[in-house]
């Protein structure tokens, strides 16, 4: 983000607004500082409208940073597996990085890592976003691909139940390597590709670590909505709630020749209105999703997904809305009102 940014409270005021540089009479929100301003190294109490457009600033150059990364080319050398990947298996993971989550304003420590395999929806397929642990400043993308024992079928030794293949794309350096595990025993998972090596205690506890993340991984995204964002590579997701996707895209592009952005996706409670063809009569409205779920937010091409919870809510509305429709118990008379 641009250092140059300052904060600075007008005379007369007790808000602090964030200004371009120390020249600048005018606020990022519009507001007038004047030439008069008291310079703050920290606000006090910050202008809401300035604090969201500089939120959006970081924001937007953290998930370029990211995409940048994700665009740079993969070595699929150290690919142990016979499992064929691309570029394009790696688009959309995650962040989970903590100054990404703070940005985005999302919850860290959410992650359960106690679940069976069979608790989750198997076979999963979780596409992460972290720090590589070995090389300090790298970002390592990963994904893990839960298997069928048809897949692995002489193709792994030894064979154990719930076979996931666990892949990794460092982009700095370029290369990616993959492994196929099992699960050998309670929130212990084993390398078993063919000919695998380096199956000491240390890299199997270290193993099972991540594979038991991607299993709270997967299922803490069923219970949330994701936002999908690119620049016409590959993309990034992350994992966000319908308050969330109106709080940090409320600053998201005017389109072109519009006056004012559409609304983003979001529940409409149930209602009940006017019929139009008789205004004597009121219809239910159930509970539905409604809104654009395509969008721009500074330049990138965004999409907004709902949680499968959500997904399962809306189609028990819409069942409810037949059966009523059917009872006819969709319907009422307007009420009159006493004088």
């Amino acid at each position: 983000m641009d250092q140059s940014f300052n904060w600075a409270r007008p005379a007369r005021s007790r808000v602090d607004h964030r200004i371009e540089n120390r020249r600048s009479t005018q606020a990022s929100c519009g507001a007038t500082v004047g030439t008069d301003a008291l310079w703050l190294s920290r606000p006090g109490k910050p202008c809401s409208a300035c604090s969201e457009i500089v939120r959006k600033a970081a924001l937007s150059d953290y998930i370029e940073m990211l995409l940048d990364a994700l665009a740079r080319p993969i070595n699929f050398s150290h690919h142990h597996t016979w499992i064929k990947l691309t570029a394009r298996d790696f688009d959309g993971a995650s962040p989970w990085l903590n100054e990404f989550i703070e940005l985005a304003g999302g919850d860290e420590g959410l992650i359960d890592t106690t679940y069976h395999p069979s608790e989750v929806n198997w076979p999963i397929t979780t596409r992460t976003i972290s720090l590589d642990i070995d090389r300090p400043g790298n970002l390592a993308v990963s994904i893990c691909r839960g298997l069928s024992p048809r897949d692995v079928r002489g193709r792994v030794s030894p064979s154990l139940p719930y076979p996931i293949m666990e892949a990794d794309w460092f982009p700095r350096d370029g290369f990616a390597a993959s492994m196929i595990f099992g699960r050998s025993g309670e929130f212990q998972w084993r390398h078993i590709s063919a000919g695998a090596k380096g199956r000491g205690q240390d890299l199997e506890q270290d193993w099972s670590r991540r594979i038991q993340l991607a299993l709270g991984i997967s299922q803490f995204l069923r219970t949330r909505w994701r936002v999908y964002l690119s620049n016409g590579g590959l993309g990034v997701t992350f994992p966000t709630d319908p308050v969330g996707v109106q709080e940090v895209f409320r600053l998201r592009d005017i389109p072109e020749g519009k006056e004012r952005r559409a609304a983003l996706r979001h529940w409409v409670t149930e209602h009940w209105r006017i019929n139009i063809q008789d205004a004597r009569e009121e219809i239910l409205v159930r509970e539905h999703l409604r809104g654009a779920q395509k969008f721009s937010w500074s330049g990138l091409n965004c999409r907004v997904t709902p949680s499968e919870e959500d997904f399962i809510r809306e189609y028990d509305a819409r069942i409810a809305r037949i059966q009523a429709a059917a009872n006819g118990t969709d319907r009422r008379p307007v009420e009159e009102e006493t004088p």
